[in-house]
């Protein structure tokens, strides 16, 4: 009889560890970003000054991608906004990324961003967009946020399936 019940405690044990594990990776993954626009504070490289949540256009949409300079998809997906240039007339994009400061003023020339319309890059030089965004631990390049014009969000992807929103 004792050894049964030793038996079954290990089961109950190995039952409730399981769960609490996945919970945890569960939210890891799976973090749902924020409902709205956070406070929020990145450089501009073009201007080379900060750039935050009050700096905002009024009235306009607001696309936040998250983005690397070597990501391919990234890039590709610039090369798609420029296609779809006539969507983004009332919407704001900024490009945030981690990379050297550098590199990201060669990825704007590169790309001619300052001839895309209302297009920002920012340099998130302190990690913090990922924590500000509420993203998890497993963030994909790119990702996508896209806020409507009350700075509520309507889109939370890693896809160019946002365009259809515009």
């Amino acid at each position: 009889m004792l050894k049964k019940t030793k038996k079954n405690n290990k089961k109950r044990l190995v039952t409730i560890i399981g769960l609490l594990l996945g919970g945890v990776i569960g939210y890891l993954f799976f973090a749902k970003s924020i409902k709205e626009i956070p406070s929020f504070r990145y450089t501009d490289i073009s201007t080379k000054t900060n750039f935050t949540n009050k700096d905002l256009k009024n009235n306009y949409k607001k696309i936040f991608i998250y983005f690397s300079p070597s990501c391919e998809d990234c890039g590709g997906l610039i090369k798609y906004i420029r296609t779809a240039k006539d969507k983004f007339d009332n919407t704001q994009i900024l490009m945030v990324s981690t990379r050297p400061f550098t590199s990201l003023q060669q990825y704007a020339i590169d790309n001619d961003v300052k001839s895309m319309k209302n297009t920002i890059i920012l340099h998130d030089s302190t990690q913090q967009f990922v924590q500000d965004f509420n993203l998890g631990s497993l963030v994909s390049l790119p990702t996508i946020l896209v806020f409507d014009t009350n700075n509520a969000l309507i889109f939370d992807g890693d896809d160019k399936d946002f365009i259809t929103l515009m």
